[in-house]
């Protein structure tokens, strides 16, 4: 007959395990069940997994593959061959912390990043989503705290996480003030003009430039010297609302501003016609620019020249000059002597200048200065001559005393029709030189002759106008009639 195996149960505990990405269990304890009185049975070797590889309590743990020893092996079967038991995968700790960041305000945020400062990830896992930090974008408030947001390991993972903080440092701003000039006198350019670099987002920076004497000192006004120049131009920068400058770091560039010399003129220049022979004459006026203001006048002196005479004449504080010639000796001339006017910019605050005028000499038209007989002059009735004959044209000049007489003149004279009280176009003889001992003209007898022909004029009756033209500018004027006997 058969004595069959008899059937024992196999028995198993397991160790607890951290997660570390396998099924794999240890096997702790074994044993069995339904061995006979003092049989000697064990229970041997075996394999036992964790139903998945995933932290949890109290997970299944299988074994099998077991082997049977002792004397009394031979009378016995598994049965069943496997074993189960629980155990536990406890989560895997690692620690995560977040890297101190920085950046410029206004710029992007940097990536927010981190290391594993202990534990490790098993081969095949990865970490999942990301960092935050704490709403913000002023420097003032800056620091912000960077938090793991959404960062994980998963289930499996015990993660620690150790935050940092994000910075937020000054954003460069630049304000350059644009140079200018401007001329002595004049008012300072406004407004004065700059750029601003570095502005972020749409934050209200605006800026306004003052031109100063020295930084810090006077403001530049129409009347600082040139001597000085260029002066800084300094920005202002202001913002609104105004703390939103606190995330700037301002580097204001100074602009120049130039003062230029005025540029003076000649203005109410009196130059008084001098009377042949007059001892001596005075040019005045006056020396200024003249801005919005009004005007200003440089220091120094002006010089004038006239006829080989030149004379210093001192500005005076309301820009007025006066400068006396001698002028007995000036000839007569119709078109004037010239006088320049210069100016040598001794001023430092104006520049050079000229003038020009004319010192004309003239005789003196207070005596002597009409027709003698036979021309007459009103009241007397007009003089009336026989068309063909000779007109004595007789007339007289003197010097500035009215006593002595000029004898060296020249004149042209000359004889036209009147038609409605208007001259018509010259028809009779022109005569111009200095006087002669000739019969056209002459000086003699304290007086200027000149045998006035009427040959060429035409044989028509009426007002005739006779004109001496001097060398003085002047002219002596009368009306006679032409007869046909």
């Amino acid at each position: 007959a058969d004595i069959t195996p008899a059937s024992l149960v196999p028995h198993i505990t397991a160790d607890s395990r951290v997660y570390d990405g396998t099924t794999g269990a240890t096997i702790a304890t074994r044993s069995l069940t339904g061995i006979l009185l003092t049989d000697v049975v064990s229970l041997t070797g075996g394999t036992a997994t964790f139903a998945d590889k995933h932290a949890g309590m109290g997970k299944t743990v299988t074994a099998g593959a077991f082997g049977l020893a002792g004397l009394d092996a031979g009378n016995y079967i598994l049965d069943p061959t496997t074993a189960t038991t629980a155990a536990d995968i406890s989560q895997r700790p690692i620690t995560v912390a977040a890297n101190p960041q920085t950046k410029v305000y206004g710029d992007p945020d940097p990536a927010l990043t981190y290391q594993v400062t202990s534990g490790s990830l098993v081969l095949g896992d990865a970490f999942a989503g990301a960092l935050t930090r704490t709403a913000g974008e002023t420097v003032p408030i800056s620091p912000y705290a960077i938090s793991q947001g959404t960062l994980t390991a998963g289930s499996d993972y015990a993660l620690t996480f150790m935050g940092a903080s994000l910075t937020i440092t000054k954003a460069p701003l630049t304000v350059t003030a644009a140079n200018n000039s401007k001329v002595y006198g004049d008012p300072v350019p406004a407004p004065l003009t700059g750029m601003i670099v570095g502005i972020k987002f749409t934050d209200n920076i605006s800026a306004t430039y003052t031109a100063y004497v020295s930084a810090g000192g006077m403001v530049v006004t129409p009347t600082t010297p040139v001597s000085g120049s260029p002066y800084p131009i300094i920005p202002s920068v202001t913002a609104v609302p105004s703390n939103v400058l606190a995330n700037y770091a301002v580097t204001p560039l100074y602009g120049m501003l130039t003062v230029l010399e005025a540029p003076p003129s000649f203005s109410n220049l009196v130059i008084p016609n001098v009377i042949y022979g007059q001892a001596s004459s005075t040019v005045s006026g006056t020396l200024s620019y003249v801005p919005v203001g009004g005007p200003l006048y440089p220091t120094g002196a002006v010089s004038i020249v006239v006829n080989g005479q030149t004379r210093t004449a001192t500005i005076q504080p309301n820009g007025s000059f006066t400068a006396t010639f001698s002028t007995s000796g000036f000839p007569v001339n119709g078109t004037g002597h010239v006088v320049t006017l210069s100016y040598d910019g001794s001023d430092p605050n104006f520049t050079p200048a000229s003038g020009t005028g004319a010192m004309i000499v003239v005789y003196n038209t207070a005596v002597g200065h009409q027709f003698l007989q036979p021309i007459n002059i009103p009241p007397q009735q007009r003089s009336a001559f026989k068309i063909g004959s000779t007109i004595p044209v007789k007339f007289q000049l003197f010097l500035a005393d009215g006593v002595t007489q000029v004898a060296n003149a020249v004149a042209l004279i000359q004889v036209n029709k009147l038609s409605s009280g208007v001259s018509d176009p010259v028809n009779e003889d022109i005569y111009s030189t200095v006087p002669d001992k000739g019969i056209n003209f002459r000086y003699t007898g304290g007086q200027y002759i000149f045998n006035l022909g009427t040959k060429n004029v035409q044989v028509t009756t009426g007002t005739y106008r006779v004109t001496a033209n001097l060398n003085d500018g002047s002219t002596i004027i009368q009306d006679v009639e032409m007869r046909a006997n």
